[in-house]
């Protein structure tokens, strides 16, 4: 059987990652994995045995007739899209070729389109116009959280029964990296927490509105201020709001570091770290999934939609009813002397493995039938 993931590229955002990821593990249970990338980049890393496709975007419809001609030439059985002008250019793609040779068609959603509607401009809110009448003909809508799967019932009139709530494989990364002895040895390291250290906000997101990275910057001046106690952020990302998020650090006092986008931020970390996300929306949050992996709680707000997905309250972090500065730095003390237990259970749920084969059975609906001839050969 053969399946593409259609995405822009390989790097860069979440869904990207989620691509790659979902495409190396349809490699190994023995699928024909595709990525078709439209706007590829050079620090794109393609997983071995994973056919990619480099497409050179030129406009909405250009990018659908070369899709098109890919589909056929290709004959694949399965498309998986991951972000909102793919997920149309999927459905669109789909749409102009005869059903004998239409391939089955999924589309993903990955944020809360109706609760960043403010953030962005004309052309977002033109996708979502046509997401409201396209979206209900894929034929089946993959979410990463349950608010997420509650938007595309109420918000794209999409049929309850062909919506399904998948993990990202959140700790892939952790999984990666560390080594489950290597693993013990940092969670060891994150647990051994102060009232008397300075207090290490940790802001793995980019520089951009929807994740308010300013927030982080207010609530260690609260801190400060408050509580009287010492507080420095770092920040693992880029985006265009730094210059005005390093001219507010300098006018409070605030201690803060920028060292620009890190694959493996949770390996750069100081002690005693707090992970910050005070994003307006999240469809879930990876980052909680990976502080928690390594043992650093974090603190989101409980309006942060698809965030209570990826956090357990009182045990990997902190959920505020409010979305206050005082109540995020409120929050950030109360997680600076608390220790992650063992949560291998849940984040069980976030694994390669886990995350993959559900996606797998959502788009092929014999695949535990491929599973078990795979393992007899």
């Amino acid at each position: 059987m053969k399946v593409c993931l259609l995405i822009p590229s390989l790097s860069g955002g979440g869904a990207e990652f989620v691509a790659s990821q979902w495409a190396r593990y349809l490699f190994s249970k023995g699928y024909q994995a595709y990525i078709y990338a439209t706007h590829p980049k050079a620090a794109d890393e393609v997983p071995q045995g994973v056919h990619i496709i480099r497409g050179k975007s030129q406009g909405f419809y250009a990018d659908v007739r070369a899709f098109r001609r890919y589909l056929l030439d290709e004959r694949i059985d399965c498309v998986v899209a991951l972000m909102p002008y793919w997920n149309l250019m999927a459905v669109v793609t789909s749409a102009t070729i005869q059903v004998q040779a239409r391939p089955r068609v999924f589309i993903s959603g990955r944020n809360s389109a109706k609760a960043l509607g403010g953030v962005f401009g004309f052309n977002y809110k033109f996708k979502q116009w046509m997401a409201k009448l396209l979206y209900r003909h894929a034929d089946g809508f993959i979410a990463i959280s349950h608010p997420i799967a509650a938007e595309a019932v109420s918000e794209y009139q999409i049929a309850q029964k062909c919506v399904f709530v998948t993990p990202n494989p959140a700790i892939a990364k952790v999984e990666d990296r560390f080594t489950p002895r290597e693993l013990e040895h940092i969670r060891n390291k994150n647990s051994k927490r102060s009232a008397s250290d300075c207090i290490n906000i940790v802001v793995p997101a980019r520089l951009v509105r929807q994740k308010r990275p300013s927030i982080a910057i207010l609530a260690a001046a609260s801190i400060a201020q408050r509580h009287g106690l010492c507080a420095e952020v770092h920040f693992y990302g880029v985006g265009p709001l730094q210059p005005d998020v390093e001219a507010l650090a300098a006018q409070l006092g605030v201690k803060a570091h920028f060292y620009g986008w890190k694959k493996y931020w949770f390996d750069a970390c100081p002690p005693n770290s707090v992970l910050l996300l005070a994003s307006l929306a999240e469809g879930f949050g990876n980052v909680l999934v990976e502080a928690a992996a390594v043992g650093i709680p974090s603190v989101a707000s409980s309006r942060c939609l698809g965030s209570a997905d990826a956090i357990i309250p009182g045990l990997s972090g902190q959920l505020i009813a409010g979305d206050s500065v005082d109540e995020y730095a409120d929050a950030v003390v109360r997680s600076s002397t608390c220790s992650i237990g063992n949560l291998d259970a849940w984040l069980e749920r976030f694994s390669l493995e886990s995350s993959g084969y559900q996606m797998m059975t959502i788009v092929d609906p014999d695949a535990t039938h491929r599973l078990s001839k795979l393992g007899d050969s």
